[in-house]
């Protein structure tokens, strides 16, 4: 079963199947995440994208002297990562940090090429 989250945010993009819809379906994962836990952390690779279905988050970066500069907020329907190390599989340089409890559907980068073949 296709839940509607899904169904709406994909088919506001494209005309899908019913069974396009499913494959997309069993290509994510969700999870839940805590008010200020971090979905991508300074350093490491950011395995996942992630497409909000209900919270807050936020991308940002911290410069030498500790002033934070905020990159991108997420909220529902917004999708959310440090792309660069994302798609090089090379380490983050930025946190993506949750701002209120977050539910979020997760794609990892080996599931999206997949996906898009």
């Amino acid at each position: 079963m296709v839940p509607e989250f899904i169904r709406q945010h994909f088919t506001r993009i494209t005309d899908l199947t019913e069974s396009q819809l499913q494959r997309v379906v069993d290509v994510f994962q969700v999870r839940e995440y805590r008010k200020h836990q971090f979905m991508v952390q300074l350093g490491e690779v950011a395995p996942n994208d992630f497409l909000i279905e209900s919270g807050l988050a936020k991308a940002y970066l911290l410069d030498g002297e500790g002033k934070e500069y905020v990159l991108q907020f997420a909220m529902e329907d917004w999708w959310i990562s440090d792309y660069q190390a994302h798609f090089n599989q090379s380490p983050a340089g930025i946190w993506v940090e949750c701002l209120e409890p977050v539910r979020a559907w997760t794609l990892s980068r080996t599931d999206r090429d997949a996906l898009c073949r």
